[in-house]
């Protein structure tokens, strides 16, 4: 046999076909659906620690599959890949029973995981780099010689779950007592480091004796405590030369949970190790030694330490949270005197203080989708990249929910009812993992603080729980137990809830009306007075928001449960407070909602000022928005003030005679918009009789939108001219909003005029101070006047992309009408 080609153009081939192989074989692909009768794929053997995907085809389908095309030169690199797969790497296992002059290909290509191309990759290049070098390594079995595999190779693995968990190969008298349970997984995702890690702990030399796995109900204690024992078995009963010498004898498997959850339901435990005596029992029985249990405990620990004093074990005591409270101190006391050839793993969602303690967080988001897509297929219930991301948002990349809503999935309910399932405070998923641990906080402080904490839609600080749960600053204990049982997420230094937690905390909330009336008065307190400390005496002018961006989610979450609840006064305290901040950061889908109802709740009060205020306020947001139909409904907004104008104050008048003025704008009636802003003039002349200084700003907005009536029109020479006067007088005010919004006026008009190097310069001058403030909406008009100007300058990817980034920040901002005008540059 030739020796086999690992040139790098083979190797690019080989990594270009697993990845449309593995992207196909998951519904990843778009565009191939001509092939779904042609290329038959199939997942086999999921138990084992090494996938399997067999593949069955012609080389013409498979070549239009990887390379786009099928002529000759593509189909015998395809072949070249293939037999580079099998005679070079050793993943690959031709099922052909006839290979000469077959048109149909059918193999089992051996991998390092189901649904990660990246991962798959990056094993293929260190498994290519390990044959490279000449490294391989013979091992034989009862069938002859195998082609030497690398220690990371799948075949490998697979040989390793092949051996027996009962004795080694090598060794007669090596027999290896467990009572494991099966792993209920078709293969482990994730947890690598922690596994690595855990390895180690077990396995060197000088490694602490009791070891410690914490985390939140169903987040994988178990699971990830059975994967590291079942690898252990695995590396004991291998007769492989690689093997590490880590010499267990046995391996114990204790737990103390009574039930177990399913997609069946809560069910109970036919065996349940809840007290010491108990655990003894499951030590004898799994060692064959029935002697250990006779006498009293004292007798039977006697017995029990010096058998296990002759030989290596592994003691895994699982859910030990939920061990009988009496017998708690003399289960600890047993684990710290095994003698030292005895290694302790725990797991339980309560912190405890032993020899080392390994924390369990949620999956991260890579291997959260990668769990969502393993569990998906194994149930064969098909989810969009859409819905596995909103699946994985929703169970908070908690293992146990993820498996539990696609058996909810598998059963018929759609994804619009299955979180409510979940997180449904009576359902069975809240009562196993939530119920006794939150039942245990009852009339402690933690209870109180994980309610309050339930009412904060993002992560919150300790202290402003502590306020809201409390009425004090602090509450140490009350949150060391929520940490000890793994009921918080705390992320640089703010609190927060898994989604499910959260939900059942609520209903605790609901069920105490007289705390959560307390609570909810402290929540709302809370939030107005952290805004006040944010506001000004322009609410359009540009602010330092400092604090309020981080806590702006849970602000809004006040303010819509005050509508949700009807609490009209107390809207009527925030709306001013939030005004400025959601018109400058573009929360306006957010305001036309707040405002429909403030609009509709004051007319039902009969409150004819507020009424006003509202109808304006809308209607100035729907300006800002622009589309043509939110421009007629401003209009029509407008026209009820316009008719009741007189009876509110001069300042109001003013205000809202400019902002009519910006509406004819909007519309093109250039005429209306003058004859507006002549009344605004007049209306400021009177204020200024008494308090000429206090409205200098209100005469440069005047001015500043006459002068976009010349650019509307046309004008460009007029138009510069004026907003170089407003840029004059706003620098003397150092209003830095109004000079940021005229320079990219200006850098518009030099746009017209073809001076493209002066629009660059103003551009450079206004973005930064845009961008520093976070005006969202200024932002997008650069983004626009930068678009237009790669695209005169001849720059065609730059100005796509210019203007695909301001498309997206308009659309964020609902203003459609700019998108329109940019889409129609896209089309010239």
């Amino acid at each position: 046999m030739p020796q086999p080609n690992s040139s790098d153009s083979v190797k690019k081939r080989v990594e270009q076909l697993i990845t449309q192989l593995l992207k196909f074989a998951n519904h990843q692909l778009d565009g191939y659906e001509n092939l779904t009768d042609k290329i038959t794929v199939r997942w086999s053997e999921n138990g084992r620690q090494s996938p399997k995907l067999v593949v069955k085809t012609q080389i013409r389908f498979l070549a239009e599959l990887v390379f786009d095309q099928q002529n000759d030169k593509t189909k015998d690199d395809l072949k070249q890949a293939l037999h580079t797969l099998r005679d070079f790497l050793g993943v690959l296992e031709d099922n052909r029973t006839r290979t000469q002059g077959s048109a149909v290909w059918h193999f089992t290509l051996s991998l390092w995981h189901q649904s990660s191309v990246e991962r798959n990759l990056t094993k293929l290049n260190e498994e290519w780099s390990y044959r490279k070098q000449g490294k391989q390594r013979e091992f034989s079995s009862g069938n002859g010689n195998i082609p030497s595999i690398a220690i990371d190779s799948p075949v490998t693995t697979d040989l390793k779950a092949n051996a027996s968990p009962q004795h080694s190969e090598s060794s007669s008298d090596a027999q290896i007592f467990h009572n494991l349970p099966a792993q209920d997984y078709g293969y482990f995702i994730g947890r690598e480091a922690v596994t690595k890690r855990l390895w180690h702990l077990l396995t060197a030399d000088q490694a602490p004796a009791r070891i410690s796995i914490k985390g939140i109900g169903g987040v994988g204690k178990t699971s990830l405590a059975l994967h590291i024992a079942h690898q252990v078995l695995k590396n004991e009963t291998s007769s492989q030369s690689d093997a590490v010498d880590s010499s267990f004898k046995a391996i114990i498997f204790a737990s103390a949970q009574q039930y177990r959850f399913s997609t069946c339901g809560i069910l109970e435990r036919y065996r349940s190790e809840q007290t010491l005596l108990e655990i003894f029992r499951a030590i004898a029985q799994t060692l064959k030694r029935p002697e250990l249990m006779m006498g009293d405990i004292s007798e039977q620990f006697i017995r029990v330490q010096s058998l296990l004093n002759q030989q290596k074990t592994l003691l895994i005591l699982d859910n030990l949270e939920t061990i009988q409270p009496d017998s708690k101190a003399e289960v600890l006391s047993f684990l710290y005197d095994l003698p030292s050839t005895t290694r302790v793993l725990v797991t339980s969602r309560e912190h405890l203080s032993l020899d080392t303690l390994i924390t369990l967080d949620p999956l991260e988001m890579a291997e959260g989708l990668d769990f969502v897509q393993h569990h998906s297929q194994l149930k064969s219930v098909k989810l969009s990249s859409t819905e596995r991301h909103y699946l994985f948002k929703q169970t908070g990349g908690i293992p146990a929910a993820i498996v539990y809503a696609i058996g909810l999935l598998a059963d018929g309910y759609p994804l619009a009812s299955v979180m409510p399932k979940l997180t449904m405070a009576t359902g069975d998923y809240c009562r196993y993992y939530l119920a006794n641990a939150v039942t245990s906080l009852k009339d402690h402080s933690a209870h109180r603080l994980l309610m309050a904490l339930a009412l904060f839609s993002q992560p919150a600080l300790r202290q402003t729980v502590a306020q809201v749960g409390l009425g004090v600053q602090d509450e140490i204990e009350g949150f060391a137990k929520l940490q000890q049982r793994s009921l918080v997420v705390i992320q640089q230094g703010r609190y927060s809830l898994l989604p499910s937690t959260r939900e059942y905390a609520l209903e605790e909330l609901k069920a105490d009306s007289e705390f959560e009336l307390a609570a909810r008065e402290r929540w709302i307190t809370w939030a107005l007075e952290l805004l006040r400390q944010f506001t000004t005496p322009y609410w359009r002018e540009w602010n330092d928001y400092g604090q309020l961006h981080s806590e702006w989610g849970n602000l809004q979450a006040v303010i819509e449960w005050c509508i949700e609840k009807d609490h009209y006064d107390y809207f009527g305290q925030f709306w001013p407070l939030v005004k400025g901040y959601t018109h400058i950061h573009g929360y306006w889908h957010e305001r036309l909602t707040w405002l429909t109802w403030w609009v509709e709740a004051a007319r039902a009060r009969q409150e004819h000022r507020v009424m006003l205020q509202a109808l304006r306020d809308k209607g100035w947001t729907l300006l800002l928005m622009g589309h043509p139909t939110q421009l007629a409904e401003a209009e029509s907004c407008f026209e009820q003030v316009w008719a009741e104008r007189s009876s509110a104050d001069l300042v109001f008048q003013l205000d809202f005679a400019i902002e009519y003025a910006i509406l004819s704008l909007q519309q093109k009636q250039f005429e209306r918009a003058d004859d507006q802003l002549n009344d605004a003039r007049s209306i400021l002349g009177r204020l200024e009789q008494s308090e000429p200084a206090a409205y200098r700003k209100e005469g440069i907005r005047i001015d500043y939108y006459g002068a976009e009536i010349a650019y509307r029109q046309g004008n460009f020479d007029q138009a510069k001219e004026r907003y170089q006067q407003v840029l004059v007088q706003a620098r003397a005010l150092e209003w830095t909003q109004v000079e940021v919004y005229t320079l990219n006026w200006l850098a518009d008009i030099a746009l017209h005029q073809h001076q493209l190097d002066e629009v660059s310069a103003l551009l450079e001058v206004s973005l930064p101070l845009a961008k520093r403030y976070q005006d969202r909406r200024s932002q997008a008009f650069h983004q626009k006047t930068q678009a237009r100007l790669e695209q005169l300058r001849g720059n065609l990817s730059q100005f796509q992309e210019k203007a695909a980034s301001a498309i997206t920040a308009f659309e964020n901002l609902g203003m459609q009408a700019e998108v329109d005008e940019i889409q129609a540059w896209l089309a010239e």
